[in-house]
């Protein structure tokens, strides 16, 4: 699983204060343009979410802002997709075809 944080339209010195400031472990990228961003949504969308991809990019768990209920459901999801790239690849076959 890798961890990622996409600041968009923010200059360097303040996305690195606010991962100071936060103790921030993951990696963050800017995100000048919203490039990125809008792959996954309007660029004129809020900008506080959580994108979980699988390996193949395709997006699985999508949020906006914070709730804990939706929180702890994406947390079950990422759960899942670690127990899920352990398995046999003949197992995933035979799981999604069903």
């Amino acid at each position: 699983m890798v961890v990622i944080g996409i600041d968009r339209d923010e200059p360097k010195d303040v996305v690195e204060k606010f991962s100071e400031e936060m103790n921030i472990t993951y990696p963050l990228v800017l995100d000048p343009g919203a490039k990125i961003f809008g792959l996954y949504a309007g660029k004129e969308s809020g900008v506080t979410r959580n994108i979980i991809l699988d390996r193949e990019g395709k997006i699985v768990f999508l949020t906006r802002l914070f709730d804990q209920v939706e929180f702890n459901a994406m947390v079950k999801k990422i759960g899942e997709l670690i127990v899920d790239s352990k398995k046999p690849e003949d197992e995933k076959s035979l799981r999604n075809s069903q």
